[in-house]
């Protein structure tokens, strides 16, 4: 029989590649229009990197913030295909069968549970003092973002990275700069660290992610990232758990 549903051995996440049922169907239809469910192989395929992603966390933790995962072939927002999105208590990710596979893959649900991490954890007072981090830098929204990157107007990675970005993904919005910067984290570990220390402003941010992801769950300190605090409040580490 074909597999339609099954769950996270550690964390019991419910893991769903067709329709729940008819209503939720359709209201995804109709909010997601762009929407291809993914065949059986390809999920069967990706399931292992989902389940790798998810043993990164402590189990609780994840099934705290989402209950569910959908994998889609393909899937858009206002028209765009996208590769992913956080919906309420779960994710869902795209691209399955095609480009979602392996470090992609993983790397993908670490992106969309981090904006749940967000919501739960990134608080006024912390936000406020990472807009500050931003200095001139400002978020331009996500129609602009998808119109210079169609347009070939976005800046260089190099570019980005003085401003205090990842990547040019994160200039669309203030969550997507902390999910982009969080999946970077729970995905490289050491390799992006390693790359941050050039940049006094991603640096910084990186560390705020860090604050957050232990306001949502108190096991995950600065020593479960890999960090110590040593005299001065200096934070010295290579970011490998």
């Amino acid at each position: 029989m074909a597999m339609k549903k099954t769950h996270d051995p550690a964390t019991g996440v419910f893991i769903s590649h067709k329709r729940l049922d008819r209503l939720l169907t359709g209201l995804m239809t109709k909010q997601y229009p762009l929407l291809e469910f993914a065949d059986t192989t390809d999920v069967e395929r990706a399931l292992p990197h989902i389940f790798e992603a998810f043993d990164v966390y402590p189990s609780e933790f994840v099934r705290s913030l989402i209950f569910m995962v959908e994998l889609r072939k393909r899937v858009g927002i206002k028209g765009r295909e996208v590769g992913g999105y956080a919906p309420w208590k779960g994710i869902c990710i795209s691209g399955i069968g095609r480009e979602a596979e392996g470090v992609w893959l993983a790397h993908m649900v670490h992106h969309e549970l981090a904006h749940h991490v967000s919501k739960k954890g990134f608080r006024k007072r912390v936000r406020k003092e990472w807009l500050e981090l931003n200095g001139d830098a400002e978020y331009i929204g996500y129609d602009e973002y998808f119109r210079r990157s169609e347009a070939g107007l976005l800046p260089s990675e190099e570019d980005v990275a003085d401003l205090g970005f990842l990547e040019s993904y994160g200039m669309a919005s203030i969550e997507e700069d902390f999910a982009t910067i969080a999946a970077a984290i729970m995905t490289w570990g050491p390799e992006f660290w390693q790359e941050a220390k050039h940049y006094k402003t991603l640096r910084n941010k990186a560390f705020i992610v860090l604050r957050v992801y232990e306001l949502v769950d108190k096991r995950m300190t600065l020593e479960w990232f890999g960090f110590e605090i040593v005299k001065n409040d200096e934070v010295v580490g290579t970011g490998e758990a």
